[in-house]
């Protein structure tokens, strides 16, 4: 187990990177009616793309140009938008409720 834990840490430890954590419900917190629970922790840097799991962890690790150095709910709402298609919830109820 500290195996896995050293290599979550090693991954997601660069200078550069934002987690967007949507397994405790990120986007809930922006009150448009997302509800639903994920089991990944997104993770924006300049480096890895992809997915991998550590022991019952799933990170998925995307490569952006710019962000934040810290989660904004500005940030975080751009970020809701460009990913609306992967939500469970029905598109056009949360893009009424955003705008």
């Amino acid at each position: 187990m500290a195996f896995l834990q050293s290599r979550a840490k090693r991954l997601t430890s660069q200078k550069s990177r934002l987690v967007r954590d949507v397994a405790r419900g990120a986007y809930n917190s922006l009150g448009v009616g997302t509800t639903q629970l994920y089991d990944k922790t997104v993770v924006y840097n300049h480096k890895r793309h992809g997915e991998s799991q550590l022991g019952n962890r799933k990170f998925a690790f995307r490569v952006k140009p710019r962000f934040p150095k810290s989660l904004t709910r500005e940030f975080l709402l751009v970020d809701l938008v460009n990913n609306v298609d992967q939500l469970a919830e029905a598109k056009d109820e949360v893009l009424r409720r955003v705008a």
